[in-house]
């Protein structure tokens, strides 16, 4: 059964548009008041930090646009989504860490905040994916236009955040004057592409996405049915956040990214198949 029509104006209304609207640009500030201070001291690093991260989020945009065997979410969706994640996500979460982390840094546990992240960082997200949902120009075919929106807040987030981190390596890792460093670059856009582009916020949030997305149009489902699979992948994808940061249970931790990696292809195809046969 195909979804009804879910425009932004009919599902998302004024209301949504102003949440949308200010968590963007409050989290865009957020984002610019944590990184000017680091600027001053990295301008050719975080331009090219920009450049390198910024071609990286263009590849694999364009390889989540053409995940869909029919037409694709227009493009206005899709930047509604990676700004979220960029700016809404990005930067309320750099606040809510800082100060976890001085509190905990106060207690002795400096390094402590990363275990709490995952329960700061994907309410955030699963918040965008929700909003941009209802704010979509077009149709919401099915669960897997959520994995594409999910992904794409993803996105959004690990670009942002990987460039905050190339600064802030810099920073800690270089003597004053020596930190305007491109080398260091240079190690962690490897460091991206080889690892984290596979096992982070890009897989992890459109496995989450695909759970919202379903209970919002799998209208050939009991609600029990949609609560239980939605509930199911936004677990999932959290507990792969608490996994991917502990660094932790030896090979658990390297079979448990394999599979949240595995699962994100599965939910391709499988929504994909559903696509073919006209559901949800």
């Amino acid at each position: 059964m195909r979804a009804r029509s879910a425009r932004g104006g009919a599902q998302g209304g004024w209301a949504v548009w102003v949440l949308y609207l200010a968590a963007v640009v409050s989290g865009g500030a957020i984002v610019a008041r944590a990184l000017s201070p680091a600027l001053d001291e990295t301008p050719r690093l975080a331009a090219a930090s920009v450049l390198a991260y910024g071609c990286f989020g263009a590849a694999v945009g364009w390889l989540l646009g053409r995940i869909s065997p029919t037409p694709r979410l227009p493009a206005t969706t899709r930047w509604l989504a990676f700004l979220w994640g960029a700016f809404a996500a990005a930067g309320f979460a750099i606040l809510a860490n800082t100060a976890v982390r001085d509190r905990l840094a106060a207690d002795g546990n400096p390094g402590g905040w990363q275990q709490w992240a995952p329960f700061i960082e994907e309410p955030l997200k699963n918040l965008g994916i929700a909003v941009v949902l209802l704010l979509a120009t077009t149709r919401i075919r099915g669960a897997l236009d959520g994995l594409v929106v999910g992904s794409l807040v993803g996105l959004g987030f690990e670009v942002v955040e990987n460039i905050a981190q190339s600064i802030n390596n810099a920073v800690a890792g270089f003597p004053v004057g020596q930190r305007d460093n491109l080398g260091s670059l240079a190690t962690d856009v490897v460091h991206e592409v080889v690892r984290r582009s596979w096992t982070g916020h890009i897989v992890i949030t459109g496995v989450a996405g695909f759970g919202i997305a379903y209970l919002m149009t799998a209208r050939d489902s009991s609600p029990l049915r949609k609560w239980a699979i939605a509930g199911t992948l936004v677990a999932t994808a959290f507990l792969a956040h608490v996994l991917w940061n502990s660094h932790r249970f030896g090979i658990f931790y390297v079979v448990g990214q394999f599979a949240v990696l595995v699962l994100f292809v599965l939910l391709v195809r499988h929504g994909r198949a559903r696509e073919g046969r006209g559901a949800t």
